[in-house]
């Protein structure tokens, strides 16, 4: 018999984005733009890890909760889109040393058909991720105005850590209330230069989603 307690997991929009290309965005594009199926092994092979996360977690075999911030939604459609933009610029024949150009890349646009294609495919995954029972919740975001304590620890890290972006810092001041014990992560960033701060004074551990998926089947 299992007695361990319910842990709560918080999910980054980047783990998702991974996920949501693996299982339909990708292979649409592909079959789309008459491409081989190489670009998706390819893929699968580097964001795997994010793909055997998401996959094991609607399994439904843990009793931990997992939860993703519901503004990460919004950043799930951007991450998606660079993802096909990235496809797009490689059709166009612009340079990987280019792409980084906002110069270069600005002009490269998604045609209405395709953009509603993926639109569609984004939504179809999100009803298989969290709606109707599903096994991930969606998190509102609480109002800084009714939490006592929220910018203390919002501003500890904007300011300790210049490089970090708002929205991470939103999405692990979120954490911290939302009383999760792990954030889940591709951002090396946070890993390596605030996962000692977070655990150390909020017991928020920040991981990858191969470590994630370990830690999960040490809890079967």
């Amino acid at each position: 018999m299992n007695f361990f307690m319910p842990r709560r997991w918080l999910i980054d929009s980047n783990v998702i984005v991974h996920w949501v290309c693996s299982e339909s965005v990708l292979p649409y594009l592909i079959e789309h733009f008459g491409l081989t199926s190489d670009f998706w092994a390819v893929y699968q092979k580097r964001h795997n890890e994010s793909y055997m996360f998401i996959s094991s977690l609607l399994k439904g075999e843990n009793k931990d909760e997992f939860y993703v911030a519901d503004f990460s939604l919004n950043e799930i459609f951007m991450g998606v889109r660079d993802e096909a933009r990235a496809i797009k610029m490689f059709i166009d024949g612009i340079p990987l040393s280019r792409w980084p150009s906002r110069r270069e890349t600005s002009q490269v646009r998604l045609s209405e058909d395709i953009s509603k294609s993926i639109y569609e495919k984004v939504m179809e995954k999100f009803d298989d991720l969290f709606y109707g029972g599903k096994r991930i919740k969606l998190f509102q975001t609480i109002n800084p105005a009714d939490e006592e304590g929220y910018f203390e620890i919002y501003s500890s890290l904007i300011f300790l850590y210049p490089e970090l972006k708002t929205q991470d810092a939103l999405l692990l001041t979120n954490a911290v209330f939302l009383d999760a014990k792990f954030f889940v992560t591709t951002d090396s960033y946070l890993r390596k230069k605030i996962g000692r701060k977070t655990e150390e004074q909020y017991g928020l551990k920040i991981v990858k989603p191969g470590s994630a998926r370990a830690l999960l089947r040490y809890r079967l």
